[in-house]
């Protein structure tokens, strides 16, 4: 007989469809056999229950007239068979039941109890994680997690459950967080909780607000450096390793406010106050705002931060700034970078209907930062990419712009300029106007990549607005589309040196913008493989003015242009522009234009003009060839206005027509040692060269063999005119033209 306690099954009361099971029988049976195997009516085991004989080699307990065993079932060590039959011997269940002994029933016991969890294992979290049971039990486990309702009132919970709160829950969020730190603190989704002062986020914080909603009533403003700035909702600064994910933001009127120009944070990472403490290792990802102060700047990375992530952030409706990245000390010789923000990735950061912003993305003053995924829709001022003003050290930035969008509808923006991307080094101050100081570092490094770029065509609006840099801007593979200028490329009050040899744009496509390019005081623009296609202007997609010169265009393809229109168009004073190796496609229709409209020296070869009669570039005095292209440089007599040829515009003249009878007294521009050809096909054509006209100038006058004038007449005549130091030497041999060197 066993002496230690077993458990009451309770099994007391027994039916058959609903109803007492009168006469009913309970067989008990070692488990997997028929054999019997007693119960007992006390836990100590020492009565056991009265069993009947069956009549057919086994015995049952009889139930009573209400179906019910007489005395309270307990089993010895072992499992059971128990199987209830009907008074007529019929089987209604067969089920185990299994002896439970006394440490496994208070074990049971205290599950029940508070400490039920510490009594439970829980398994590592990987193949190398220690299996020690003290430390992974599911008490160990789920203390790694804390949940706000454990600091929230009765008053608060309630209030947090409304969806409408009204009670300030500032204080109970910072006791948790608090409290928390290097734990998960766990908000509920069902929750709305309502904030009027600034949470400070310690390190190894791990805050999950698990898609609640989070109210920003935030009152009052800092004093000190940034007096009159409104306090930010979070302010993380001069710790590590914080994790905040699943945010959803709503504002209210009443929050604190100044304006744009001093713009309400929400997400502060870092310190522009003269703190010196490191900001590291910051993560904040899902986060969907819908409800923002026309002033936010939703995340402001500043100072002294790096290794920051902020990743999947929606914002709908008006913000000022949706992401700014920026700020560093003026350098001294302690410290000479400033401690900028460096190391920062935001990724999937999107904006919607934004028609206010300032600098959706904006950069000025930090270092390897990049941006990956990031869209707009009907966002104004979407990338904003500058150097920062004022007293604050600036590096070089290497900034990245990596697939990222913009898409604008029909009617965004109505009548407003707006620029869905600006990249700008200033060399003045942007609020004073006053000359930055001497050690300001102008070479930065802006790269995009893969990103397409839609705009209104409201008129000067731009998909690209490029001020100026004197480092270094890219463009690889970026599509622009739909905007008044494809990109505007030219200076401002706020940059007076000319940017040389700092922007390149590679595989780009422009197309259905009035126009695609517009340059003015610009240096050395390389465009490489890119397309120009289905421009809807009536002016020229392309077109250099104002001092634009040894800009590049290489390889480009140009097609599906209106008729009557040229491709380019390179105007007076553009010198030494370079248009190479690309295609013309139908320019300004079948044959009507032709595709260069050229008022400056330009160089150039291997293009070709499809389907167009008029070869690459308009006739007349007032247009030039292309330098290396040799049937862009003839130019016929017939044409001539006065008495003077400009060798950088033709390279060779043609008397092609009875109806000539030119006068020729000098030759403008060109280098010692360029050759200009005179010839004639026409029978009635009669050419007068001056020899040594005074008014010519000595650098421009013509030099004949017979010191006379030369005039020639008829067909089949030749004359060359060689480039010195003192004049043009015309000879009736063919002199060979040094080689033209591309540049």
């Amino acid at each position: 007989m066993q002496t230690s306690p077993r458990v009451n099954l309770r099994l007391q009361e027994f039916t058959d469809f609903g109803q007492p099971l009168v006469g009913g029988k309970l067989y008990t049976y070692s488990y997997g056999t028929k054999a019997q195997k007693i119960a007992f009516t006390d836990p100590d085991g020492t009565v056991p229950h009265t069993y009947t004989d069956d009549g057919v080699g086994g015995k049952y307990i009889a139930l009573n007239i209400r179906g019910e065993l007489p005395a309270p079932l307990y089993l010895s060590p072992g499992s059971y068979d128990i199987s209830l039959k009907r008074s007529d011997g019929s089987t209604v269940w067969t089920r185990r039941a299994d002896y439970i002994d006394s440490s496994l029933r208070s074990w049971i016991g205290g599950v029940t109890t508070s400490l039920g969890a510490a009594l439970i294992g829980f398994p590592p979290a990987s193949a190398g994680a220690s299996t020690s049971a003290a430390t992974h039990t599911v008490q160990n486990e789920l203390r790694e997690t804390v949940y706000i309702e454990s600091f929230l009132s009765p008053e608060l919970l309630a209030d947090a459950l409304s969806g409408t709160p009204i009670l300030d829950h500032t204080a109970a969020w910072q006791n948790a967080i608090n409290a928390s730190a290097g734990k998960e603190l766990l908000a509920k989704s069902t929750h709305t909780y309502r904030f009027t002062d600034t949470l400070t986020i310690p390190s190894e914080s791990k805050i999950n607000f698990h898609d609640a909603v989070i109210v920003d009533n935030v009152q009052g403003f800092w004093s000190g450096k940034n007096a009159k700035r409104a306090k930010p909702l979070f302010f993380i600064y001069g710790v590590e390793n914080v994790r905040i994910k699943n945010v959803q933001y709503k504002a209210v009127r009443t929050r604190s406010t100044l304006s744009d120009s001093v713009p309400t944070v929400v997400f502060w990472i870092g310190d522009n106050r003269g703190g010196t403490a490191a900001t590291r290792s910051i993560s904040v990802r899902n986060v969907k705002a819908s409800d923002c102060i026309g002033s936010t700047m939703f995340f402001c990375i500043t100072g002294n931060a790096f290794n920051i992530d902020v990743k999947k952030v929606d914002i709908t409706g008006p913000c000022a700034y949706g992401v700014n990245i920026e700020y560093g000390r003026a350098p001294s010789e302690t410290d000479k970078y400033g401690m900028h923000p460096y190391n920062v990735c935001v990724e999937q950061f999107n904006g919607y209907d934004n028609p206010t912003s300032m600098g959706f993305l904006r950069v000025a003053s930090c270092y390897n930062i990049k941006f990956t995924n990031c869209y707009g829709k009907n966002v104004r001022s979407f990338i904003y990419a500058w150097a920062g003003d004022r007293g604050i050290s600036r590096v070089s930035e290497n900034v990245i712009f990596e697939n990222c969008s913009h898409y604008a509808t029909p009617d965004f923006l109505p009548g407003v300029v707006n620029y869905v991307v600006q990249v700008m080094a200033a060399d003045k101050d942007g609020s004073t106007g006053v000359a930055l100081p001497s050690w300001t570092n102008y070479d930065h490094l802006f790269m995009f990549r893969g990103c397409q770029f839609q705009n209104n065509k409201v008129r000067s609006s731009a998909a690209l607005r490029y001020y100026g840099t004197q480092g270094s801007t890219v463009f690889d593979a970026c599509i622009f589309q739909g905007a008044y200028y494809g990109a505007r490329l030219d200076r401002t009050a706020k940059v007076t040196y000319i940017p040389t040899s700092t922007l390149s744009f590679r595989e780009c496509v422009f197309k259905q913008n009035y126009q695609d390019i517009t340059m003015a005081s610009i240096v050395g623009v390389l465009f490489d493989h890119c397309k120009f296609k289905r421009s809807d202007g009536v002016v020229p997609p392309i077109a250099m003015t104002n001092g634009a010169y040894n800009n590049k265009l290489l390889n480009c393809h140009f097609s599906e242009l209106k008729t009557g229109i040229a491709w380019v168009s390179i105007g007076g004073g553009c010198n030494d522009n370079e248009i190479s190796g690309c295609v013309f496609e139908g320019s300004g229709g079948s044959g009507a234009t032709p595709p260069l409209e050229l008022s400056s020296r330009t160089f150039g070869q291997g293009n070709s003009n499809h389907y167009s009669a008029q070869g690459l570039t308009k006739g007349g005095n007032n247009y030039y060839g292309v330098q290396g292209e040799p049937s862009t440089m003839e130019f016929d007599l017939a044409g001539l206005v006065g008495t003077s040829v400009d060798s950088k515009k033709r390279t060779s003249y043609l008397a092609g027509t009875s109806a000539v009878n030119a006068t020729i007294k000098s030759i403008i521009s060109g280098n010692v040692g360029d050759v200009v050809v005179f010839r004639s096909t026409s029978t009635g054509a009669t050419v007068t060269f001056v020899d040594n006209d005074v008014a010519a100038g000595t650098e421009n006058r013509l030099l004949t063999p017979a010191k006379g004038n030369l005039v020639k007449t008829g067909s089949r005549w030749t004359v060359s005119a060689y480039r010195t130091a003192t004049g043009w030497i015309l000879s009736e041999q063919v002199l060979y033209q040094q080689p033209v060197v591309v540049k």
